[in-house]
């Protein structure tokens, strides 16, 4: 009788299957944020400084999925209302937002011949285009074959995470568990639990590693985050001959996005 009960329950139990597949005509609105906050010491030729620093970014665009045929995006447009930076380096400095490469810019990727084509920005530099890319940074994240709630699968990329951080020649390792199947403005949800370790080096040579964890909200039927709070800690190392540098302490990544 228990064998049996057991039995029910487990063919009864939800699954779903996540993978990107947009829709024509539709919009995603998004916000993504980053907050860091670092301490540490510096060393130039023997000569150490306190390190104190805070860097906050905020983006915020809409990408319409313009063109899609045989199921696969063609084409997509993005503007980006505000791309906003502020960086401080004491404590006592309030710091003064700048505006980044994308803000007030509308762009279209499209895929011709082929190749991914960037219209709109002039002679886009390297971040640019790994920003502008056709498919959503979360498109190779899911996992291959239905998952229950409850189940894990895990994952080597760490592209999600890259909208508002340069994680070029990254190593990763995502954890990520199907918590629950919501409802959340008449669309189905998949609420996933996130664990993360990545670590690589940034333009300048300096190593990086981040330990996060937290929760995203992804349209099932979509595969396109619509939330994200993911929360942990950061480690900044740089070796050189003559300077030296180690910095740790917070980062906080957030998205807030409605898809219509």
């Amino acid at each position: 009788m228990r064998a049996a009960l057991l039995l029910l329950l487990l063919l009864g139990q939800e699954k779903a299957t996540i993978a990107f597949k947009p829709v024509q005509g539709e919009k995603l609105t998004a916000t993504d944020s980053i907050v860091l906050k670092l301490k540490g010491k510096s060393s130039f030729n023997g000569v150490e400084e306190e390190i104190w620093l805070e860097l906050s970014r905020r983006r915020r665009s809409v990408t319409e999925f313009a063109e899609v045929a045989d199921g696969a995006l063609r084409r997509k447009i993005i503007k980006t209302d505000e791309d906003v930076q502020k960086l401080c380096t004491d404590e006592k400095d309030p710091g003064e937002e700048t505006q980044q490469p994308l803000h007030g810019c509308t762009a279209t990727v499209s895929l011709k011949d082929g190749k991914t084509v960037i219209d709109g920005i002039e002679k886009p530099d390297l971040d640019t285009t790994r920003t502008l890319r056709l498919l959503e940074p979360e498109s190779d994240l899911w996992p291959a074959a239905a998952v229950a709630v409850g189940g894990s699968w895990e994952s080597t990329k760490a592209d999600f995470l890259s909208r508002l951080l340069d994680l070029r020649d990254a190593e990763s390792k995502v954890t990520l568990t199907l918590k629950e199947l919501k409802e959340i403005g008449g669309r189905t949800c998949c609420v996933i639990t996130v664990k993360a370790d990545v670590s690589g080096k940034i333009a300048n040579g300096t190593e990086y590693t981040l330990a996060l964890s937290g929760e995203l909200v992804a349209a099932a039927d979509r595969g396109i985050v619509l939330t994200m709070k993911l929360e942990g800690k950061a480690v900044l190392n740089r070796e050189h001959e003559t300077y030296k540098m180690r910095a740790e302490g917070s980062v906080v990544l957030e998205r807030k996005g409605e898809l219509k």
